[in-house]
């Protein structure tokens, strides 16, 4: 049993990165369409004191959800670097880290699912995470 779900986390993995993709790219054809329909509005309303009052009172809160949507593009972009960071690892580091940090299970938990021995599984997270840092600093320069 613990072999078959061994050889099956490769293909999750896929599967899981996968989806991630889609959702990267839904998330930003989403925010591109409601951009474009921000500026078809703003054309074509009416200027009045009245309205530029009301406006200024609407921006600082458009200001706040700016703040929100840049804010969660950013967590976007992170997870697109940590993805593409995974790809420096091997099967067996990858496969660690996402038993370690995906399915939150604790270094022994994975030595005894893998049937490897704790010192083993315990050198492959530390090497994969040691590769992740490397990489991520290398894919996007701290400043």
């Amino acid at each position: 049993m613990d072999d078959l779900r061994h050889n099956e986390l490769p293909a999750e993995l896929a599967d899981v990165a996968r989806r991630l993709e889609e959702e990267r790219l839904a998330l930003s054809a989403l925010e591109l369409d409601r951009i474009k329909l921000q500026v078809q509005r703003r054309e074509a309303r009416p200027t009045t004191p009245f309205l530029t009052k009301q406006r200024g009172k609407l921006m600082k809160s458009r200001l706040a959800i700016t703040s929100m949507l840049v804010v969660g593009l950013l967590a976007v972009e992170a997870r697109d670097t940590v993805a593409k960071a995974l790809g420096v690892l091997s099967g067996e580091e990858r496969d660690a880290v996402a038993l370690r940090f995906g399915a939150d299970l604790t270094v022994p938990e994975i030595a005894k699912l893998l049937g490897e021995p704790l010192t083993t599984v315990e050198g492959r997270v530390y090497r994969a995470l040691r590769k992740l840092r490397a990489e991520t600093d290398r894919l996007e320069p701290p400043g």
